[in-house]
């Protein structure tokens, strides 16, 4: 093939890729609000993350907003990597639902672009453009974006191929190259703790088939092994100031109930792989989508046969390196752990945080799409087809039959509910993150008042002719008001109580309680009084912080000073 030649079919791929990409991603831009799973607790969500910010909290801990403004501390549980990116379109002047829907196309496009950055690197741009719409158009990722709308779920598509393409990449760096080396690596501690940030079960399942590849990858050098050994140390620590709280802390919130039912329930959401094949036929053959239909696809499927078949007739065998091995292995192992056989395997400890086994689509979803790059990078005509067929497996999923809201865009700023989204059935999901204390029936009562009569909760709640509140300002991490109180008396506070919560009475530290219902309460003595209430830290909370800046600390050394590094790194393994 000729220069010219080899540059029309560079040009008819792009194209064509740019065409299938604008495929994926042209469905979000509607007008109007979809009814997804997931998408209105978000959008919710990003009002009272929007706030926190504004107010100067630059990591937001708890959504004043939620449940009519009684509070939870939602972000200490949950990833925040995506408010922060949806945000920042909100700020420049996009509506809430027009950032969201340029956020989820920047994922579509950013993922394929690392997929087809990792294939294209490890077996020739072919199979990066067949890997990259692979995994563009696998079932399971549309359906994160279009039926389910999970914010986390769909950005960390974005980490596996690009984690695996910095330490690929690093470890195909010649050893003299020291500072390209290094500046590999320092990405890649970047990525893996933004990844744990986006969508902390997705990187839970993912991280050890990382630490995996990336083992496989500098197996021949041992700088590079201490390297990544650093890495993962790096990693750890600094995402801490997260993780430690989210991990330990569960106790003080509702989630442990949730996971209790959630655990009865686990066989619902276990899909065979012969029930995932035939529900991917019927969604290609016109059978509309709806909320369960978990599939990994028939492509990806296929792509694990052509794998197996090669691994056990074909003469290719023999060109399988460790690494595609793995691979193939991974995806094997993701498929079973989605299938009702592996229930039993539920029971240890580390896969009891995996709610959902259908989240191993994820890991699936990125194998596969591997294995398919890797087996077609020599066949363009078999690559073309198996592409067509990939389109025709998932386009439809960004079809999905849903609800049509049209709804104003101040629709997200009225008071939150505890459980669906008036006037739709659309689940909030904020009941698991509410405090341990507070009183479900409480605020199920609370909210009927507020639906029947219009009324929100007083925040500031004193006993009868006891007193007045002169004024009050409520923000999303810290409540004040000044009180005249014509006896000693307990104020209750509308916000429900948290044990990171503290107040003062006229700048001097008093302790608070809750009542049955959950609410913050606290003594007042007779007189006007400046009464202050801040969100703290938790001694956990501050034990994480001091990890993560432990970390940030190595991680700036790391990046100041590379050579010395470096040269340390190579001493330990070649001592004199």
């Amino acid at each position: 093939m000729t220069k010219n030649q080899s540059l029309i079919c560079t040009v008819i791929v792009v194209l064509a890729g740019i065409m299938l990409l604008g495929m994926a991603i042209r469905p979000l831009f509607v007008p109007h609000l979809t009814g997804t799973a997931d998408g209105f607790a978000h959008k919710y969500r990003l009002v009272n993350f929007h706030q926190s910010l504004s107010e100067g909290t630059l990591r937001p801990r708890w959504a004043g907003n939620a449940v009519l403004g009684y509070g939870a501390p939602l972000y200490i549980f949950n990833y925040s990597v995506p408010y922060y990116l949806v945000d920042a379109f909100y700020r420049i002047g996009f509506t809430i639902n027009t950032a969201a829907q340029i956020y989820a196309a920047l994922t579509i496009i950013i993922s394929f672009l690392c997929m087809y950055a990792l294939a294209a690197l490890l077996w020739g741009r072919w199979a990066g453009v067949v890997a990259g719409l692979v995994y563009t158009f696998a079932p399971y990722h549309l359906f994160t974006v279009y039926s389910y709308e999970a914010w986390g779920e769909m950005l960390a598509f974005v980490f596996p191929p690009l984690l695996l393409f910095l330490l690929f990449s690093a470890s195909r760096t010649k050893p003299s190259h020291k500072i390209a080396i290094h500046a590999w690596f320092t990405t890649t501690i970047i990525a893996w703790v933004l990844f744990i940030l986006t969508h902390n079960i997705s990187s839970f399942i993912t991280s050890p088939v990382i630490v995996l590849f990336g083992l496989i990858a500098c197996k021949n050098d041992k700088i590079k092994l201490l390297y990544l050994v650093k890495i993962i140390l790096l990693v750890i620590l600094i995402s801490c100031f997260f993780t430690l709280p989210a991990f330990t802390l569960t106790d003080t919130i509702k989630i442990p109930a949730l996971l209790t039912k959630e655990i009865a329930l686990r066989k619902i959401y276990m899909i065979p792989v012969m029930e995932q094949i035939k529900t991917s036929w019927s969604v290609i053959m016109g059978q509309d989508i709806i909320y369960k239909e978990f599939t990994v696809g028939i492509p990806i499927v296929g792509a694990l046969f052509a794998g197996l078949f090669s691994l056990v007739f074909s003469r290719t065998r023999k060109q399988m390196n460790p690494f595609v091995l793995s691979v193939l292995g991974i995806l094997m192992l993701s498929l079973f752990f989605v299938d009702p056989l592996s229930d039993v395997f539920y029971a240890f400890r580390p896969l009891q945080y995996v709610l959902y086994p259908y989240r191993f689509l994820f890991l699936a979803t990125f194998a596969g799409s591997l294995i398919a790059g890797c087996l077609l990078r020599k066949h363009l005509l078999v690559g073309i087809f198996f592409v067509i067929v990939t389109v025709m497996a998932g386009y439809p999923f960004a079809h999905p039959y849903m609800d049509i809201f049209l709804f104003p865009r101040s629709f997200f700023s009225q008071p939150q509910m505890l459980g669906f989204a008036v006037p739709t059935l659309k689940t909030m999901g904020i009941a698991e993150f509410l405090p341990a204390t507070a009183d479900i029936n409480f605020l199920v009562n609370e909210e009927q008042r507020y639906l029947t009569q219009g009324t929100l909760p007083e925040k500031f709640i004193l006993p009868p002719d006891s007193g007045s509140v002169v004024r009050s300002s409520v923000k999303q991490e810290s409540l004040s008001a000044t009180i005249q109180a014509g006896r000693n008396l307990r104020l209750t506070v509308s916000t429900l109580y948290y044990p990171n919560w503290t107040a003062s009475i006229d700048g001097k530290h008093v302790p608070i309680s809750h009542d049955t219902f959950g609410r913050i309460t606290l003594d007042v003595p007779a007189g006007t009084h400046d009464i202050r209430l801040r969100f703290g830290y938790s001694t956990i909370e501050k034990l994480g912080w001091s990890i993560s800046a432990a970390g940030i600390v190595l991680f700036l050394l790391f990046l100041t000073y590379p050579r010395i590094i470096h040269e340390a790194i190579v001493k330990c393994i070649r001592p004199k």
